[in-house]
Protein backbone atom coordinates (compact mmCIF):
# COMPACT_ATOMS: atom_id res chain seq x y z
CA UNK A 1 0.00 0.00 0.00
CA UNK A 2 1.26 3.60 -1.18
CA UNK A 3 -0.16 6.65 0.78
CA UNK A 4 1.35 9.18 -0.95
CA UNK A 5 3.16 8.40 -4.98
CA UNK A 6 2.34 8.67 -8.42
CA UNK A 7 1.79 5.15 -9.24
CA UNK A 8 2.54 5.92 -13.07
CA UNK A 9 6.23 6.19 -12.27
CA UNK A 10 6.36 3.10 -10.29
CA UNK A 11 8.55 0.41 -11.72
CA UNK A 12 7.58 -3.18 -9.69
CA UNK A 13 9.64 -6.21 -11.28
CA UNK A 14 9.08 -9.44 -9.28
CA UNK A 15 13.12 -11.33 -9.90
CA UNK A 16 13.29 -14.73 -10.14
CA UNK A 17 16.85 -15.90 -9.64
CA UNK A 18 18.51 -14.08 -12.53
CA UNK A 19 15.58 -13.34 -14.55
CA UNK A 20 13.49 -9.75 -13.80
CA UNK A 21 9.80 -9.99 -15.05
CA UNK A 22 7.73 -6.82 -15.33
CA UNK A 23 4.65 -7.06 -13.37
CA UNK A 24 1.60 -5.69 -14.71
CA UNK A 25 -0.78 -2.83 -13.42
CA UNK A 26 -4.46 -3.71 -12.25
CA UNK A 27 -7.40 -1.98 -11.27
CA UNK A 28 -8.84 -4.47 -8.94
CA UNK A 29 -10.57 -3.03 -5.51
CA UNK A 30 -7.50 -2.49 -2.73
CA UNK A 31 -9.14 1.30 -1.34
CA UNK A 32 -9.43 1.67 2.64
CA UNK A 33 -12.70 3.25 3.81
CA UNK A 34 -13.18 5.50 6.55
CA UNK A 35 -17.07 6.72 7.23
CA UNK A 36 -17.91 6.23 3.64
CA UNK A 37 -14.96 7.85 2.11
CA UNK A 38 -11.35 6.56 0.44
CA UNK A 39 -8.81 7.50 2.76
CA UNK A 40 -6.06 4.85 0.96
CA UNK A 41 -5.52 3.08 -2.27
CA UNK A 42 -3.12 0.28 -2.81
CA UNK A 43 -1.01 -0.36 -5.81
CA UNK A 44 -3.04 -3.72 -7.41
CA UNK A 45 -0.61 -5.92 -9.48
CA UNK A 46 -0.45 -9.40 -11.28
CA UNK A 47 2.76 -11.49 -11.49
CA UNK A 48 3.04 -14.28 -13.84
CA UNK A 49 5.96 -16.76 -13.22
CA UNK A 50 6.10 -19.51 -15.47
CA UNK A 51 7.01 -22.29 -13.77
CA UNK A 52 9.92 -23.82 -16.27
CA UNK A 53 11.32 -19.87 -15.08
CA UNK A 54 12.06 -21.34 -11.40
CA UNK A 55 14.99 -23.73 -10.95
CA UNK A 56 15.59 -26.03 -7.84
CA UNK A 57 17.04 -23.29 -5.50
CA UNK A 58 15.81 -20.39 -6.50
CA UNK A 59 15.02 -16.69 -4.73
CA UNK A 60 12.05 -14.68 -5.15
CA UNK A 61 11.71 -11.02 -4.38
CA UNK A 62 9.94 -7.81 -5.58
CA UNK A 63 11.81 -4.53 -6.66
CA UNK A 64 10.27 -1.46 -7.24
CA UNK A 65 12.09 1.78 -8.74
CA UNK A 66 11.07 5.31 -7.62
CA UNK A 67 12.83 8.25 -9.39
CA UNK A 68 16.22 7.13 -8.67
CA UNK A 69 15.56 4.96 -5.62
CA UNK A 70 15.20 1.38 -6.06
CA UNK A 71 13.72 -0.61 -2.71
CA UNK A 72 13.23 -4.58 -2.43
CA UNK A 73 10.12 -4.68 -1.10
CA UNK A 74 8.77 -6.66 2.34
CA UNK A 75 6.16 -9.16 1.44
CA UNK A 76 3.35 -9.32 3.88
CA UNK A 77 1.14 -12.37 3.84
CA UNK A 78 -2.02 -11.30 4.70
CA UNK A 79 -4.85 -13.49 3.88
CA UNK A 80 -5.94 -17.40 4.43
CA UNK A 81 -5.15 -17.89 0.20
CA UNK A 82 -1.13 -16.56 0.95
CA UNK A 83 -0.55 -19.58 2.05
CA UNK A 84 2.46 -18.53 3.79
CA UNK A 85 2.30 -16.32 7.32
CA UNK A 86 4.99 -13.76 8.46
CA UNK A 87 3.61 -14.38 12.22
CA UNK A 88 5.25 -18.08 11.41
CA UNK A 89 8.66 -17.54 10.06
CA UNK A 90 8.38 -21.69 9.74
CA UNK A 91 5.45 -21.21 7.60
CA UNK A 92 5.97 -23.05 4.03
CA UNK A 93 4.13 -24.65 0.89
CA UNK A 94 4.49 -27.35 -1.17
CA UNK A 95 3.37 -26.21 -4.73
CA UNK A 96 4.03 -29.02 -7.48
CA UNK A 97 7.38 -30.63 -6.44
CA UNK A 98 8.85 -27.46 -4.66
CA UNK A 99 9.01 -25.63 -1.33
CA UNK A 100 7.97 -22.44 -1.02
CA UNK A 101 9.08 -20.64 2.18
CA UNK A 102 9.91 -16.94 3.26
CA UNK A 103 13.34 -15.00 4.84
CA UNK A 104 11.96 -12.07 6.55
CA UNK A 105 15.13 -10.67 6.55
CA UNK A 106 16.30 -11.16 2.74
CA UNK A 107 12.87 -10.09 2.11
CA UNK A 108 12.64 -12.95 -0.31
CA UNK A 109 10.77 -16.13 -0.74
CA UNK A 110 12.76 -19.25 -1.37
CA UNK A 111 12.41 -22.03 -3.56
CA UNK A 112 13.55 -25.81 -2.81
CA UNK A 113 13.34 -28.84 -4.34
CA UNK A 114 11.01 -31.59 -2.60
CA UNK A 115 12.22 -34.30 -1.03
CA UNK A 116 11.31 -36.60 1.52
CA UNK A 117 13.64 -35.20 3.95
CA UNK A 118 13.26 -31.54 3.12
CA UNK A 119 9.76 -32.00 3.38
CA UNK A 120 9.92 -33.65 6.39
CA UNK A 121 12.50 -31.18 8.17
CA UNK A 122 10.22 -28.17 7.34
CA UNK A 123 6.90 -29.50 8.71
CA UNK A 124 8.65 -31.15 11.96
CA UNK A 125 9.86 -27.01 12.47
CA UNK A 126 6.68 -25.98 11.73
CA UNK A 127 4.41 -28.30 14.22
CA UNK A 128 6.80 -27.22 16.98
CA UNK A 129 6.13 -23.47 15.93
CA UNK A 130 2.67 -24.57 16.63
CA UNK A 131 3.07 -25.75 19.43
CA UNK A 132 4.84 -23.08 21.30
CA UNK A 133 3.08 -20.21 19.37
CA UNK A 134 -0.36 -21.30 19.29
CA UNK A 135 -0.44 -22.00 23.08
CA UNK A 136 -0.34 -18.39 23.57
CA UNK A 137 -2.15 -17.08 20.83
CA UNK A 138 -4.97 -19.78 20.77
CA UNK A 139 -4.77 -21.94 24.06
CA UNK A 140 -4.13 -25.21 24.73
CA UNK A 141 -6.81 -27.24 23.75
CA UNK A 142 -7.16 -25.38 19.94
CA UNK A 143 -3.74 -25.62 19.25
CA UNK A 144 -3.61 -29.34 19.92
CA UNK A 145 -6.51 -29.24 17.37
CA UNK A 146 -4.55 -27.90 14.53
CA UNK A 147 -1.31 -29.80 15.02
CA UNK A 148 -3.92 -32.92 14.72
CA UNK A 149 -5.65 -31.33 11.30
CA UNK A 150 -2.03 -30.64 10.43
CA UNK A 151 -0.69 -34.05 11.18
CA UNK A 152 -3.70 -35.77 9.58
CA UNK A 153 -3.44 -34.03 5.97
CA UNK A 154 0.49 -34.75 5.65
CA UNK A 155 0.31 -38.21 7.16
CA UNK A 156 -2.72 -38.30 4.20
CA UNK A 157 -0.36 -36.38 1.53
CA UNK A 158 2.62 -38.00 2.26
CA UNK A 159 5.82 -36.49 1.92
CA UNK A 160 7.77 -37.85 -1.07
CA UNK A 161 7.51 -36.31 -4.58
CA UNK A 162 4.54 -37.34 -6.61
CA UNK A 163 4.26 -37.46 -10.09
CA UNK A 164 0.53 -35.97 -10.42
CA UNK A 165 1.08 -33.48 -7.82
CA UNK A 166 -1.44 -30.26 -8.57
CA UNK A 167 0.00 -26.68 -8.01
CA UNK A 168 -1.33 -26.50 -4.66
CA UNK A 169 0.79 -29.57 -3.69
CA UNK A 170 -2.11 -31.96 -2.82
CA UNK A 171 -3.32 -34.43 -5.31
CA UNK A 172 -7.06 -34.88 -6.43
CA UNK A 173 -9.04 -36.72 -3.79
CA UNK A 174 -9.50 -40.43 -5.64
CA UNK A 175 -13.36 -39.41 -5.21
CA UNK A 176 -13.52 -35.58 -5.66
CA UNK A 177 -15.30 -33.60 -2.58
CA UNK A 178 -17.13 -30.41 -2.97
CA UNK A 179 -18.66 -28.08 -0.35
CA UNK A 180 -20.79 -25.27 -0.04
CA UNK A 181 -22.73 -23.76 2.79
CA UNK A 182 -25.60 -20.51 2.90
CA UNK A 183 -25.95 -18.75 6.68
CA UNK A 184 -25.04 -21.20 9.18
CA UNK A 185 -28.49 -20.44 11.14
CA UNK A 186 -30.20 -20.87 8.12
CA UNK A 187 -30.08 -23.18 4.82
CA UNK A 188 -32.80 -22.94 2.07
CA UNK A 189 -30.19 -20.87 -0.40
CA UNK A 190 -28.42 -21.55 -3.01
CA UNK A 191 -25.35 -23.83 -1.49
CA UNK A 192 -28.37 -26.14 -0.25
CA UNK A 193 -30.59 -26.71 -3.61
CA UNK A 194 -26.72 -27.05 -5.37
CA UNK A 195 -25.94 -29.77 -2.33
CA UNK A 196 -29.62 -31.49 -2.74
CA UNK A 197 -29.11 -31.37 -6.65
CA UNK A 198 -25.77 -33.39 -6.52
CA UNK A 199 -26.85 -36.02 -3.75
CA UNK A 200 -29.75 -37.17 -5.87
CA UNK A 201 -27.95 -37.02 -9.23
CA UNK A 202 -24.48 -37.49 -9.00
CA UNK A 203 -23.08 -39.96 -7.21
CA UNK A 204 -19.19 -39.89 -8.29
CA UNK A 205 -18.40 -37.28 -6.59
CA UNK A 206 -18.97 -36.20 -2.59
CA UNK A 207 -20.83 -33.02 -2.61
CA UNK A 208 -20.85 -31.70 1.24
CA UNK A 209 -23.33 -28.84 2.97
CA UNK A 210 -21.63 -26.82 6.39
CA UNK A 211 -24.81 -25.76 8.30
CA UNK A 212 -25.32 -25.19 12.20
CA UNK A 213 -26.25 -28.96 14.00
CA UNK A 214 -28.95 -26.50 15.79
CA UNK A 215 -30.98 -25.80 12.55
CA UNK A 216 -34.06 -27.61 11.37
CA UNK A 217 -32.28 -28.25 7.72
CA UNK A 218 -29.56 -30.01 9.39
CA UNK A 219 -32.02 -32.66 10.87
CA UNK A 220 -34.01 -32.77 7.30
CA UNK A 221 -30.82 -33.44 5.63
CA UNK A 222 -29.49 -35.97 7.34
CA UNK A 223 -32.59 -37.91 7.47
CA UNK A 224 -32.77 -37.56 3.43
CA UNK A 225 -29.21 -37.81 2.58
CA UNK A 226 -25.40 -39.37 4.07
CA UNK A 227 -25.01 -38.07 7.48
CA UNK A 228 -21.33 -37.56 6.69
CA UNK A 229 -22.11 -34.96 4.01
CA UNK A 230 -24.20 -32.55 6.58
CA UNK A 231 -20.85 -30.83 8.39
CA UNK A 232 -21.92 -29.24 11.46
CA UNK A 233 -20.27 -26.30 11.36
CA UNK A 234 -16.84 -25.64 13.42
CA UNK A 235 -15.87 -29.07 14.47
CA UNK A 236 -12.81 -31.08 13.74
CA UNK A 237 -14.87 -32.83 10.99
CA UNK A 238 -15.87 -30.13 9.01
CA UNK A 239 -12.60 -28.03 9.39
CA UNK A 240 -10.23 -31.36 8.37
CA UNK A 241 -12.90 -31.78 5.34
CA UNK A 242 -13.10 -28.18 4.05
CA UNK A 243 -8.73 -28.72 3.95
CA UNK A 244 -9.21 -31.74 2.42
CA UNK A 245 -11.63 -30.30 -0.31
CA UNK A 246 -11.29 -30.14 -4.21
CA UNK A 247 -14.09 -27.23 -4.72
CA UNK A 248 -15.45 -24.98 -2.64
CA UNK A 249 -19.00 -23.43 -3.26
CA UNK A 250 -19.18 -19.84 -1.75
CA UNK A 251 -22.60 -18.55 -1.51
CA UNK A 252 -20.91 -15.57 1.16
CA UNK A 253 -17.47 -14.16 1.30
CA UNK A 254 -14.71 -15.01 3.63
CA UNK A 255 -14.26 -18.73 3.50
CA UNK A 256 -12.30 -19.35 6.12
CA UNK A 257 -14.86 -18.24 8.80
CA UNK A 258 -17.49 -20.98 6.94
CA UNK A 259 -15.00 -23.21 7.23
CA UNK A 260 -14.83 -23.17 11.12
CA UNK A 261 -11.31 -21.04 11.17
CA UNK A 262 -10.96 -17.41 12.74
CA UNK A 263 -8.41 -15.21 12.09
CA UNK A 264 -6.64 -16.13 15.37
CA UNK A 265 -5.84 -20.27 14.26
CA UNK A 266 -5.98 -20.19 10.40
CA UNK A 267 -2.74 -19.10 10.04
CA UNK A 268 -1.60 -22.46 11.32
CA UNK A 269 -3.43 -24.17 8.38
CA UNK A 270 -3.70 -21.86 5.44
CA UNK A 271 -1.11 -23.98 3.57
CA UNK A 272 -3.04 -27.20 3.39
CA UNK A 273 -6.26 -25.97 1.76
CA UNK A 274 -6.35 -26.62 -1.85
CA UNK A 275 -9.86 -26.03 -3.12
CA UNK A 276 -10.32 -24.20 -5.81
CA UNK A 277 -12.97 -20.93 -5.11
CA UNK A 278 -16.07 -20.50 -7.06
CA UNK A 279 -18.89 -17.98 -6.39
CA UNK A 280 -22.29 -19.56 -6.56
CA UNK A 281 -23.60 -16.16 -4.40
CA UNK A 282 -26.60 -15.67 -2.37
CA UNK A 283 -27.61 -12.31 -4.26
CA UNK A 284 -27.16 -11.04 -7.59
CA UNK A 285 -23.80 -9.37 -8.61
CA UNK A 286 -25.46 -5.79 -10.08
CA UNK A 287 -24.76 -3.14 -7.67
CA UNK A 288 -21.35 -1.52 -7.01
CA UNK A 289 -19.74 -3.71 -4.41
CA UNK A 290 -16.68 -4.65 -5.75
CA UNK A 291 -15.22 -4.01 -1.85
CA UNK A 292 -15.87 -7.59 -1.29
CA UNK A 293 -17.17 -9.24 -4.69
CA UNK A 294 -13.52 -8.86 -6.09
CA UNK A 295 -11.23 -11.83 -7.23
CA UNK A 296 -8.34 -10.57 -4.77
CA UNK A 297 -10.69 -11.11 -1.21
CA UNK A 298 -10.93 -15.06 -1.80
CA UNK A 299 -8.71 -15.77 -4.63
CA UNK A 300 -12.10 -16.91 -6.36
CA UNK A 301 -11.45 -18.83 -9.13
CA UNK A 302 -14.74 -19.01 -11.09
CA UNK A 303 -18.18 -16.95 -11.18
CA UNK A 304 -21.66 -18.32 -11.77
CA UNK A 305 -24.20 -15.69 -12.84
CA UNK A 306 -27.61 -15.23 -13.43
CA UNK A 307 -28.05 -12.53 -15.88
CA UNK A 308 -25.70 -11.04 -18.07
CA UNK A 309 -26.03 -7.38 -16.16
CA UNK A 310 -24.04 -9.35 -13.72
CA UNK A 311 -21.41 -10.13 -16.23
CA UNK A 312 -21.44 -6.39 -17.22
CA UNK A 313 -20.83 -5.35 -13.62
CA UNK A 314 -17.99 -7.70 -12.71
CA UNK A 315 -16.23 -7.77 -15.86
CA UNK A 316 -14.98 -4.36 -14.68
CA UNK A 317 -11.51 -4.03 -14.14
CA UNK A 318 -11.95 -3.31 -10.32
CA UNK A 319 -13.21 -6.39 -9.89
CA UNK A 320 -10.32 -8.64 -11.47
CA UNK A 321 -12.50 -11.53 -13.53
CA UNK A 322 -12.55 -11.61 -17.15
CA UNK A 323 -14.86 -13.43 -19.08
CA UNK A 324 -13.56 -17.08 -19.43
CA UNK A 325 -13.86 -16.88 -15.28
CA UNK A 326 -17.41 -16.02 -15.80
CA UNK A 327 -20.82 -18.86 -16.27
CA UNK A 328 -24.21 -17.49 -17.18
CA UNK A 329 -25.84 -20.25 -15.22
CA UNK A 330 -29.00 -19.32 -13.24
CA UNK A 331 -29.13 -19.48 -9.12
CA UNK A 332 -29.95 -22.89 -8.17
CA UNK A 333 -32.71 -21.82 -5.80
CA UNK A 334 -34.57 -20.87 -8.85
CA UNK A 335 -35.00 -24.58 -9.67
CA UNK A 336 -37.81 -24.86 -6.80
CA UNK A 337 -39.84 -22.00 -7.96
CA UNK A 338 -42.65 -23.48 -9.45
CA UNK A 339 -46.06 -23.07 -8.60
CA UNK A 340 -49.67 -21.31 -8.86
CA UNK A 341 -50.22 -18.10 -6.38
CA UNK A 342 -52.21 -17.66 -4.18
CA UNK A 343 -54.50 -13.94 -2.96
CA UNK A 344 -51.30 -12.97 -0.92
CA UNK A 345 -49.30 -10.29 -1.42
CA UNK A 346 -45.41 -10.62 0.40
CA UNK A 347 -43.38 -7.43 1.57
CA UNK A 348 -40.01 -8.24 2.10
CA UNK A 349 -37.84 -4.75 2.78
CA UNK A 350 -33.99 -5.55 3.25
CA UNK A 351 -32.25 -4.51 6.19
CA UNK A 352 -29.92 -1.81 7.22
CA UNK A 353 -26.96 -1.90 9.67
CA UNK A 354 -27.95 0.33 11.51
CA UNK A 355 -30.73 -0.82 12.62
CA UNK A 356 -29.09 -4.33 14.19
CA UNK A 357 -27.82 -4.72 17.36
CA UNK A 358 -24.44 -6.78 18.64
CA UNK A 359 -21.40 -8.32 16.17
CA UNK A 360 -23.00 -10.76 13.29
CA UNK A 361 -20.70 -13.69 14.19
CA UNK A 362 -20.68 -16.54 11.72
CA UNK A 363 -23.24 -19.20 12.38
CA UNK A 364 -25.06 -16.61 15.10
CA UNK A 365 -27.87 -14.16 14.68
CA UNK A 366 -27.26 -10.70 15.35
CA UNK A 367 -28.99 -9.73 18.90
CA UNK A 368 -32.05 -8.07 19.82
CA UNK A 369 -32.17 -4.30 19.84
CA UNK A 370 -34.28 -2.36 22.59
CA UNK A 371 -33.65 0.70 20.14
CA UNK A 372 -35.15 -0.65 17.00
CA UNK A 373 -38.92 0.72 17.05
CA UNK A 374 -37.39 4.18 17.45
CA UNK A 375 -35.32 3.57 14.17
CA UNK A 376 -37.33 5.34 11.14
CA UNK A 377 -36.95 1.48 9.22
CA UNK A 378 -39.63 0.60 12.04
CA UNK A 379 -42.06 3.57 11.90
CA UNK A 380 -41.91 3.39 7.96
CA UNK A 381 -42.49 -0.34 7.73
CA UNK A 382 -45.14 -0.88 10.65
CA UNK A 383 -47.26 2.68 9.82
CA UNK A 384 -47.26 0.12 6.03
CA UNK A 385 -48.70 -3.07 7.42
CA UNK A 386 -51.52 -1.44 9.13
CA UNK A 387 -52.43 1.25 7.35
CA UNK A 388 -56.14 1.38 7.18
CA UNK A 389 -56.77 1.71 3.73
CA UNK A 390 -54.49 -1.66 2.59
CA UNK A 391 -56.18 -3.48 5.08
CA UNK A 392 -59.54 -2.49 3.86
CA UNK A 393 -58.76 -3.31 0.42
CA UNK A 394 -56.91 -6.92 1.33
CA UNK A 395 -60.44 -7.46 3.17
CA UNK A 396 -62.80 -6.25 0.20
CA UNK A 397 -60.99 -8.14 -2.85
CA UNK A 398 -59.62 -11.38 -0.71
CA UNK A 399 -55.86 -10.68 -0.19
CA UNK A 400 -54.03 -11.82 2.48
CA UNK A 401 -51.07 -9.21 3.13
CA UNK A 402 -47.52 -11.87 4.51
CA UNK A 403 -44.79 -9.06 6.48
CA UNK A 404 -41.22 -11.43 5.42
CA UNK A 405 -38.91 -9.98 8.46
CA UNK A 406 -35.32 -10.56 6.77
CA UNK A 407 -33.46 -13.20 8.55
CA UNK A 408 -30.97 -10.31 9.91
CA UNK A 409 -33.90 -8.45 11.90
CA UNK A 410 -35.78 -11.44 12.59
CA UNK A 411 -35.15 -11.06 16.48
CA UNK A 412 -37.39 -7.60 16.25
CA UNK A 413 -40.13 -9.58 14.62
CA UNK A 414 -42.66 -9.19 17.93
CA UNK A 415 -41.62 -5.43 17.95
CA UNK A 416 -44.20 -4.92 15.15
CA UNK A 417 -48.25 -4.09 15.68
CA UNK A 418 -50.26 -6.80 14.38
CA UNK A 419 -53.85 -7.34 12.74
CA UNK A 420 -56.13 -9.62 11.49
CA UNK A 421 -55.35 -9.34 7.88
CA UNK A 422 -50.93 -9.07 8.12
CA UNK A 423 -49.04 -12.46 9.12
CA UNK A 424 -45.84 -11.56 10.51
CA UNK A 425 -43.23 -13.76 10.20
CA UNK A 426 -39.69 -14.01 10.93
CA UNK A 427 -37.28 -14.81 7.75
CA UNK A 428 -35.08 -16.85 9.99
CA UNK A 429 -37.98 -18.92 10.54
CA UNK A 430 -39.33 -19.12 7.26
CA UNK A 431 -40.01 -21.51 3.91
CA UNK A 432 -38.55 -18.92 1.68
CA UNK A 433 -39.82 -21.61 -1.45
CA UNK A 434 -43.01 -21.60 -0.65
CA UNK A 435 -43.42 -17.97 0.38
CA UNK A 436 -42.43 -16.85 -2.99
CA UNK A 437 -44.71 -19.35 -5.33
CA UNK A 438 -47.99 -18.65 -2.98
CA UNK A 439 -47.63 -14.41 -3.39
CA UNK A 440 -48.89 -12.69 -6.21
CA UNK A 441 -47.20 -9.90 -6.20
CA UNK A 442 -44.00 -8.93 -3.99
CA UNK A 443 -43.39 -5.15 -2.61
CA UNK A 444 -39.90 -4.91 -1.51
CA UNK A 445 -36.88 -1.70 -1.53
CA UNK A 446 -33.90 -3.49 -2.76
CA UNK A 447 -33.90 -6.88 -1.09
CA UNK A 448 -31.82 -9.67 -3.46
CA UNK A 449 -34.95 -12.38 -3.34
CA UNK A 450 -37.03 -9.83 -5.61
CA UNK A 451 -34.89 -11.18 -8.66
CA UNK A 452 -36.48 -14.86 -7.44
CA UNK A 453 -39.65 -13.35 -7.38
CA UNK A 454 -39.14 -12.10 -11.13
CA UNK A 455 -37.83 -14.87 -12.25
CA UNK A 456 -41.31 -16.36 -12.13
CA UNK A 457 -42.58 -13.22 -14.30
CA UNK A 458 -44.65 -12.07 -11.17
CA UNK A 459 -45.69 -7.97 -10.52
CA UNK A 460 -43.05 -6.38 -8.41
CA UNK A 461 -43.52 -3.08 -6.61
CA UNK A 462 -41.02 -0.87 -5.01
CA UNK A 463 -40.69 0.78 -2.01
CA UNK A 464 -37.99 3.99 -1.78
CA UNK A 465 -39.04 5.97 0.67
CA UNK A 466 -36.32 8.95 1.03
CA UNK A 467 -35.74 8.55 4.23
CA UNK A 468 -34.10 5.05 4.14
CA UNK A 469 -31.55 5.31 1.03
CA UNK A 470 -30.20 2.00 0.16
CA UNK A 471 -26.73 0.36 1.93
CA UNK A 472 -25.26 -0.15 -1.57
CA UNK A 473 -25.68 1.99 -5.20
CA UNK A 474 -29.06 0.47 -6.51
CA UNK A 475 -29.84 0.76 -10.25
CA UNK A 476 -33.41 0.54 -11.30
CA UNK A 477 -34.13 -2.89 -12.84
CA UNK A 478 -38.02 -1.81 -14.50
CA UNK A 479 -38.99 -4.72 -13.02
CA UNK A 480 -41.97 -2.74 -11.48
CA UNK A 481 -43.05 0.84 -10.78
CA UNK A 482 -41.23 2.93 -7.57
CA UNK A 483 -43.43 4.24 -5.08
CA UNK A 484 -41.58 7.13 -2.96
CA UNK A 485 -44.47 7.56 -0.23
CA UNK A 486 -46.20 5.38 1.81
CA UNK A 487 -49.66 6.82 0.56
CA UNK A 488 -48.45 5.86 -3.34
CA UNK A 489 -47.38 2.41 -2.17
CA UNK A 490 -51.27 2.04 -1.23
CA UNK A 491 -52.90 3.32 -4.42
CA UNK A 492 -50.24 0.92 -6.42
CA UNK A 493 -51.39 -1.89 -4.07
CA UNK A 494 -55.18 -1.44 -4.14
CA UNK A 495 -55.00 -1.52 -8.25
CA UNK A 496 -52.75 -4.19 -8.40
CA UNK A 497 -55.40 -6.15 -6.30
CA UNK A 498 -58.55 -5.09 -8.02
CA UNK A 499 -56.74 -6.21 -11.40
CA UNK A 500 -56.17 -9.75 -9.85
CA UNK A 501 -52.10 -8.69 -9.85
CA UNK A 502 -51.71 -9.04 -13.21
CA UNK A 503 -48.07 -8.21 -14.22
CA UNK A 504 -47.68 -5.58 -17.09
CA UNK A 505 -46.02 -6.25 -20.55
CA UNK A 506 -43.27 -3.86 -20.32
CA UNK A 507 -42.26 -4.86 -17.07
CA UNK A 508 -42.37 -8.65 -18.68
CA UNK A 509 -40.00 -7.33 -21.24
CA UNK A 510 -37.42 -5.89 -19.31
CA UNK A 511 -37.91 -9.12 -16.98
CA UNK A 512 -37.11 -11.66 -19.77
CA UNK A 513 -34.60 -9.56 -21.27
CA UNK A 514 -32.80 -9.83 -17.97
CA UNK A 515 -33.09 -13.59 -17.44
CA UNK A 516 -31.61 -15.80 -20.39
CA UNK A 517 -33.18 -18.28 -18.91
CA UNK A 518 -36.68 -19.39 -17.28
CA UNK A 519 -36.22 -22.79 -16.59
CA UNK A 520 -35.60 -25.31 -13.68
CA UNK A 521 -31.88 -26.34 -14.86
CA UNK A 522 -29.71 -23.87 -13.00
CA UNK A 523 -27.98 -26.54 -10.55
CA UNK A 524 -27.53 -28.49 -14.26
CA UNK A 525 -25.44 -25.87 -15.56
CA UNK A 526 -23.63 -24.90 -12.10
CA UNK A 527 -22.62 -29.18 -12.16
CA UNK A 528 -21.51 -29.21 -15.27
CA UNK A 529 -19.84 -25.51 -15.59
CA UNK A 530 -17.93 -26.91 -12.33
CA UNK A 531 -16.60 -29.89 -14.10
CA UNK A 532 -14.97 -28.16 -16.93
CA UNK A 533 -13.24 -25.90 -14.44
CA UNK A 534 -11.57 -28.97 -12.32
CA UNK A 535 -10.93 -31.24 -15.27
CA UNK A 536 -12.95 -33.95 -13.31
CA UNK A 537 -14.88 -34.57 -16.76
Amino acid sequence: NVYYADFDKILLEVCVGKNRLKTERTDIYTNIRHFGRTTKKGYSFKAVIPVDKINGRDKIYFEYTYGEAKVRTSITFLSFQSRLSNKLPESYWIFGNSILSYDEKKKQMIVEPLTFGSHLKHEIKMMYRVARHGRKRIGKKKTLEMLRLRASIKLNRGFGRKDNDSISGAPKNKKPVWITYDQLFKGGDNGQYFYEYMNKNVSDIETCYIINKDTKEYKELTRKYDRKTVLPFSTYKTRLKCLKSDMLFATRIDIRLYMGFTENDEIYVRDLFKADVVCLQHGLTIQKIAQYQNKFYDNTKHYFCVSPKEVENITKPIYGYTNDMITLTGAPRYDGLVGEPKKQILITPTWRRNVTAGTNEKGKQHEYSVNFKRTTYYQIYNSLINDKRLIAAAKKTGYRIVYLVHPILSPQADDFDKNDFVDIVPGVKANYEKMLKESALMVTDYSGIQFDFAYMRRPLVYFHPAELPPQYAEEDTGFGPICRTNDELIDELIKAMQSDCRLEDSYKDNINNFFPYDDQSACKRVYEAALKITNFS
